[in-house]
């Protein structure tokens, strides 16, 4: 999707990996030392390998959404 965000790119991901039955988990992260402007990544996990988001270094995993 052009200009999709990380967020709706993860969820459609996670769509069409549990259509095909594989588990996956949707992370969510911010990035560290933004100073004052808080910065959210979302990226896609399956099998412990980022499938979705791209470089996922510099952001601090908060919590992560899956089908586990």
């Amino acid at each position: 999707m052009p200009r999709a965000t990380c967020l709706t790119q993860a969820l459609s991901g996670q769509y069409i990996l549990a259509r095909q039955g594989n588990a996956s988990n949707i992370r969510f992260g911010i990035e560290r030392g933004t100073g004052e402007q808080l910065k959210a990544h979302a990226w896609l996990i399956s099998d412990n390998h980022v499938v979705l988001g791209g470089s996922v270094d510099g952001f601090a995993h908060l919590v992560d959404h899956g089908s586990r």
